[in-house]
C-alpha cells in the first residue's frame, strides 16, 4: 500500500466515512472507496485483533473481518499446539494463521480465494511473520497436490451455503469434513476443527468418529468457538471424550468433564425469590443450576 494511501487512512480514521466517499472528488490520487473500507475494517480491528492495528495493513470485504477469528480466541488455541509444520487450510483473513506461527516453524496458509490471500500474505509481510507459506487454492487442490506431513492440520469450514445462507452442520459446510476425514488424518495425526457453537457436540463426535478432546471456548460471556481434536493414535468410546470448557478473558481456569459424567450429572433447578434477581433480568424468578459434585 503505497504512503498516501497510508497517510489518508491515518488522517481520516475518526472521520465521517459517508461524507468523505460524498468527496472523493478532492482526492484524486486516493482510491476513497478502497480507503474507506480499509477505515471500516480497522475500526473492527481495533477492538478484535489489536495487533492488527496499524494503518498498514490491507483487509479484504468486511465479512472476512466479521467471520475472522478474535485475537483473544487465536491466542488461545495456538496456545495448545507447537511443532514443526502445520497447515491452515482455510485461511481466511489469516488471523488464525498468524498465532499459529508463532507456535509452529513453518505454517502453510490455504485460502481458495485470490483476493483475499493475497491481502493475508500482505499483512503478514507488514506484520515481518516470514515463516508462513500462502497457497492460494482450496483445501482439497492443497492437499491432491503437496504431499506434506503436518504436526496438526486446522480447519475453520465455511459456514455459508452457494446462497450466502448461514449453515452449521458438518456436511453443509465448506470444505466438508465428513468427507475429507481419511484424507486429513493420513496428513497429521491431528486435526483440529472449528464448528459452529450451535452444533450438536454428540452428532459431531459421531460423525467426526475419531475425536479425542473438545474445547468450548466463550469470550466475554459468549460462546465463540467449538473445537475438535481428532487424533490418529487410538480410538476412544465418545463417552470418554474429555471437554474442556473455558472463559476467556475473566476465567481462563479450565473445567473439564467427559461426556460421560455430564450425562449421568444431576441438575436441581432453584426458583430463587431475590430480589438481586428480579433486579437482573431473569424475569419473574432466577434459576441457578447446580451440578453434582461441582
Amino acid at each position: 500500500m503505497s504512503d498516501p494511501i497510508t497517510e489518508f487512512i491515518q488522517k481520516n480514521m475518526e472521520a465521517d466515512l459517508q461524507q468523505l466517499l460524498l468527496s472523493a472528488s478532492k482526492y484524486p490520487d486516493i482510491p476513497v472507496p478502497f480507503a474507506v473500507n480499509q477505515i471500516a475494517a480497522l475500526r473492527k480491528v481495533k477492538a478484535k485483533i489489536p495487533s492488527w492495528f496499524l494503518p498498514e495493513m490491507r483487509f479484504p470485504p468486511m465479512i472476512s473481518v466479521e467471520q475472522s477469528s478474535s485475537e483473544l480466541t487465536a491466542r488461545f488455541k495456538t496456545s495448545l499446539f507447537s511443532g514443526c509444520r502445520m497447515a491452515d487450510l482455510t485461511g481466511g483473513m489469516g488471523v488464525d494463521s498468524f498465532f499459529w506461527a508463532k507456535s509452529f516453524d513453518q505454517v502453510d496458509y490455504v485460502e481458495q480465494f485470490t483476493e483475499i490471500a493475497e491481502a493475508a500474505n500482505h499483512n503478514f509481510s507488514v506484520l515481518k511473520q516470514g515463516n508462513i507459506a500462502v497457497h492460494a487454492q482450496n483445501a482439497e487442490q492443497f492437499l491432491e497436490q503437496n504431499s506434506n506431513h503436518y504436526d496438526l492440520i486446522y480447519l475453520d469450514p465455511a459456514r455459508r451455503d452457494d446462497r450466502n445462507n448461514r449453515v452449521f452442520q458438518l456436511a453443509d459446510c465448506q470444505p466438508d469434513i465428513i468427507q475429507l476425514s481419511d484424507k486429513l488424518l493420513a496428513r497429521s495425526n491431528q486435526v483440529l476443527v472449528k464448528t459452529a457453537p450451535m452444533l450438536d457436540i454428540s452428532l459431531a463426535v459421531k460423525q467426526l468418529e475419531k475425536v479425542k478432546k473438545i474445547w468450548v471456548v466463550a469470550a466475554s460471556g459468549e460462546c465463540k468457538e467449538v473445537l475438535y481434536l481428532m487424533d490418529n493414535e487410538g480410538v476412544i468410546p465418545p463417552s470418554e471424550v474429555q471437554i474442556t470448557a473455558v472463559s476467556l478473558p475473566e476465567n481462563p481456569t479450565p473445567f473439564q468433564f467427559k461426556i460421560s459424567e455430564e450425562a449421568s450429572a444431576q441438575i436441581q433447578f432453584d426458583l430463587l425469590q431475590s430480589e438481586k434477581y428480579f433486579d437482573s433480568g431473569f424475569g419473574a424468578f432466577g434459576i441457578t443450576k447446580k451440578v453434582q459434585g461441582h
